[in-house]
């Protein structure tokens, strides 16, 4: 489905005269209709992993995460507003090729930046899976947040789930 609506919108688009957008188009709608689910399936298995919902909760608050998403979703909204492919509501004289553009290169912006907060996403979740770099993460992230007990917490559950196994 996901296929479909891309090919769609390029096809629209190259009736415009705009093909040199498909790679973003290709590289939101990949890393939503593939990448995306993969990752929350692997969130979701930190909770069977560890049995903690503290460390789950610590994972969502982490802002690898939230930067993923955000730029995910503004993506998306990018890329509704780039196919509506409205005429300018101003004109300034000298900025007119910038704005009439501006979806474009919104669009453009935005994809690169959700592949790098993809990148740091995927590490994040290989900091939290693997217990001999999360463990430091943890006594790290407690000592830099002046003593959060959050984290101490978490530390504490971590250690308990070692010593039962």
């Amino acid at each position: 489905m996901l296929l479909r609506i891309r090919k769609s919108l390029v096809t629209t688009k190259r009736k415009n005269g705009m093909t040199g957008i498909d790679a973003y188009v290709n590289i939101i709608i990949g890393l939503l209709g593939v990448a995306y689910p993969v990752l929350l399936q692997v969130v979701a298995r930190l909770d069977e992993k560890y049995s903690s919902d503290k460390i789950v909760e610590l994972f969502n608050q982490e802002w690898e995460n939230k930067a993923f998403r955000y730029t995910l979703f503004s993506s998306l909204f990018f890329l509704v507003v780039w196919t509506l492919n409205r005429p300018p509501l101003i004109q300034i004289n000298g900025l007119n090729f910038l704005i009439e553009n501006s979806a474009s290169t919104l669009l453009a912006f935005n994809s690169i930046l959700l592949v790098i907060f993809f990148f740091y996403f995927v590490e994040r979740i290989l900091i939290y899976y693997t217990p001999s770099k999360f463990i430091p993460h943890l006594i790290k992230r407690y000592e830099k947040s002046e003593n959060d007990i959050q984290y101490f917490v978490a530390l504490t559950e971590l250690l308990l789930i070692f010593i039962n196994k």
